[in-house]
């Protein structure tokens, strides 16, 4: 298959297109995966950013992010390791928000995009804007929780609380 071994760019995904496909769909920016080096075996390509492709693996657990040039030049990479367990992600222009998860509570964790550093991190409890995430998502620059009792928004870039939205008791939401 003359695919296998080469992802595209096309929008927030990475698709496998053969380099015939993807010219022919004006793509630009692909990534070689059949060239990883050894030490990313385990990891996948998830976006594009800027000069940067992110790539995690998949493991809940052990949960890992990499921002690696185009020749797999490792710029930056973060392990959640022992943090909690890790089902949802997203990726914002400028900030990859993580939660993580435990037996108690969740907590959200943003990292800039171009150096990978923690920036900042909101932990749930009794006492907090929430105590477990049920859902995430964005819009670019503010990120949305599914909580308990209702839908609570941050500033994706600084983790500030916006706002909360307390739903009835049907426990349905809409976007």
């Amino acid at each position: 298959d003359e695919s296998e071994g080469v992802v595209w760019a096309l929008g927030d995904e990475m698709i496998p297109a053969s380099p015939k496909a993807g010219a022919a769909l004006g793509l630009t920016e692909h990534l070689q995966v059949s060239l990883k080096p050894a030490a990313l075996q385990d990891f996948y390509p998830r976006r594009w950013i800027g000069d940067m492709v992110l790539m995690s693996n998949n493991s809940s657990y052990d949960l890992k992010f990499a921002a690696v040039d185009p020749t797999f030049k490792l710029r930056w990479q973060v392990a959640f390791g022992g943090g909690g367990r890790s089902y949802m992600q997203v990726v914002t222009p400028r900030t990859l928000v993580v939660v993580l998860a435990n037996d108690t509570s969740s907590a959200l964790i943003g990292h800039a995009l171009d150096t990978g550093r923690e920036i900042w991190r909101i932990r749930g409890g009794d006492k907090a804007a929430f105590t477990h995430v049920k859902r995430l998502w964005h819009d670019g620059e503010r990120v949305f929780v599914l909580t308990e009792s209702g839908v609570v928004a941050f500033d994706a870039n600084t983790g500030a609380y916006l706002w909360t939205a307390t739903m009835g008791s049907c426990g349905v939401a809409t976007g």
